[in-house]
């Protein structure tokens, strides 16, 4: 237990002005790394981010068959594939805006969807206004105007720093307590309502998404002579197994978990102990709204006027932090807040909080657990009762 600091709510939380421009900020930093290094070099993405970007890949691959000279519905090699991925992307989204409204806090919900339209339309910014239309990467040759492949170390580096600006991004916007849609909500709820690290899931989708997109492009360029590539066994294996992409994905998505874990710890625990007048209200309210997390009442006696009262104290992830402060300012803001940052929490017996809703379960259960059994004894006593007739029957005659 290090680092405890006595904070009021209003320390704890920055300005709402600040926030914004924080998540503007990384909206920004990862349209740059999106447009100019990962669109690009044709990565992938982990999430639903990945699977537009197969899309989109795949659709270039057959429309435009490595010309990117070619107009298709008046759009321009680099339009159609920032205009469409991010059509895709925002589509794949809408379920998900509807499960955080359901799931999270109106903050947190108001700032990852506008970190997710900032993103949105600076790439579109970048996209269509003329002056901003440079190609970081030459992936095709502008005389000719045929996709040229990048090495593999070129894609390597591009990876490298993609990943690097990409994790910068993600970083801070998880820092202020936002999100950057796609699969991350779903993952945080269910991170937060098992407690594990759904990290390394999401990293393995990543990857599976990005081999099943790389076999389905090859497939779909082997079609096309424009590519050069033939369909044999060698040249299946040169541009799925070993191929760059695939690598270079693989190095993306290692890179921006790294960096955005440095910069902020989803796994990080705090202990909260809060000084209040109003604990039956604060701890009503969690139970009514079935807060995932289990808090206990402490009887405390002031040191000078001798009062007794119960004070709050509770064990949450550092990215709950927004949530919780919010919640307590809204019933007490005159509450003080004592955060204990944790080292190590030890979980030996895999508590889980009770909240009302699961009482009211349990009870459920019971009741229908009481008649069924009062169903059973009914049937027992009636075949009790038959038995008795048929034995009395039998002696009559």
């Amino acid at each position: 237990m290090a680092n405890t600091k006595l904070l009021h709510p209003s320390k704890i939380r920055m300005s709402k002005k600040k926030v914004f421009l924080f998540v503007c900020f990384a909206g920004c930093l990862s349209s740059f790394s999106v447009y100019y290094l990962v669109l690009s070099a044709e990565l992938f993405t982990p999430g639903l981010a990945g699977i537009s970007g197969g899309i989109v890949y795949t659709m270039q691959d057959i429309f435009f068959r490595g010309d990117t000279n070619k107009l298709v519905i008046g759009l321009t090699y680099a339009q159609f594939r920032a205009t469409f991925y991010y059509l895709f992307y925002a589509l794949a989204n809408i379920p998900i805006i509807y499960l955080m409204f359901k799931w999270y806090s109106r903050r947190f919900c108001f700032l990852s969807i506008t970190y997710l339209v900032v993103n949105a339309l600076m790439t579109m910014f970048l996209t269509y206004v003329p002056g901003f239309k440079y190609d970081l990467i030459h992936t095709y040759d502008k005389i000719t105007g045929i996709i040229q492949p990048l090495s593999l170390l070129n894609t390597l580096f591009v990876a490298f720093l993609s990943g690097v600006t990409y994790g910068v991004s993600v970083g801070i916007a998880f820092k202020v307590g936002a999100c950057t849609m796609g699969l991350d909500p779903v993952l945080r709820f269910y991170s937060r309502q098992k407690g594990r690290n759904l990290g390394p899931f999401l990293f393995g989708v990543s990857f599976i998404n990005a081999a099943l997109w790389i076999f389905v492009r090859y497939f779909v360029q082997s079609n096309f002579e424009a590519f050069g590539i033939k369909s044999n066994w060698e040249s299946f294996v040169h541009n799925t197994i070993l191929s760059p992409k695939l690598l270079g994905s693989f190095v993306f998505s290692f890179t921006y978990s790294m960096v955005s874990g440095l910069i902020y710890s989803s796994t990080a625990k705090a202990e909260l102990f809060i000084i209040t007048d109003k604990s039956k209200e604060i701890s009503d309210f969690w139970n009514d709204t079935n807060y995932h997390r289990g808090h206990t009442l402490v009887q405390v006696e002031g040191g000078y006027t001798h009062k007794k009262r119960n004070d709050l104290k509770m064990i949450i992830n550092m990215e709950e932090m927004y949530d919780v402060v919010e919640q307590i300012a809204a019933l007490d803001n005159q509450a003080l807040i004592t955060v204990a940052q944790l080292k190590r929490v030890y979980d030996i017996h895999d508590w889980t909080p009770m909240t009302k809703d699961d009482m009211n379960k349990q009870e459920e259960i019971l009741k229908r657990g009481e008649k069924r059994q009062k169903r059973i004894n009914k049937k027992l006593e009636i075949s009790k009762a038959r038995k008795k007739m048929k034995q009395k029957n039998k002696a009559k005659k």
